[in-house]
């Protein structure tokens, strides 16, 4: 099987709206998107690019099985500014009796891995959990 890459390409309209295309390619999709925006009047602002991976794995389902359920963990950086990180389909045992709160005891492996590794977009790393609760993913990581 070749290796395939996929590039997360955001585009940026004179509205004001975006847009995500992902293409796939062989070789990387650098030349490839560059002429796309050479005939679009979108302007790409951000992207992505890496080895398309695939795990085999099966989802187990549970209280929350729908990957918009979710558990918005906050953490901060140093300087207090809020990095979001969404866990789609949370397990129901990490939140306290309340249903909503989540458990930081529960989740120490998540925490511990964050800190000093997830950061703000400008690349500052988080050092403190803040906190967790259940919704509905509108956005975030």
């Amino acid at each position: 099987m070749p290796t395939v890459y996929k590039r997360s390409v955001i585009w940026l309209d004179a509205g004001g709206r975006t847009r995500q295309t992902i293409p796939a390619t062989l070789t990387g999709a650098g030349l490839l998107v560059g002429d796309m925006a050479a005939f679009s009047t979108a302007a790409v602002v951000e992207y992505f690019e890496g080895v398309d991976t695939f795990t085999p794995s099966t989802p187990v389902g549970g209280t929350f099985p729908d990957v918009q359920d979710i558990a918005r963990l906050t953490f901060k950086t140093g300087a207090g500014d809020l990095v979001q990180l969404a866990l789609p389909a949370p397990n129901v045992g990490i939140f306290l009796p309340d249903g909503v709160t989540v458990d930081p005891s529960v989740i120490t492996l998540i925490i511990s891995d964050a800190i000093g590794n997830l950061c703000t977009p400008a690349g500052v790393a988080v050092t403190a959990f803040v906190g967790g609760t259940r919704g509905l993913r509108v956005s975030g990581n």
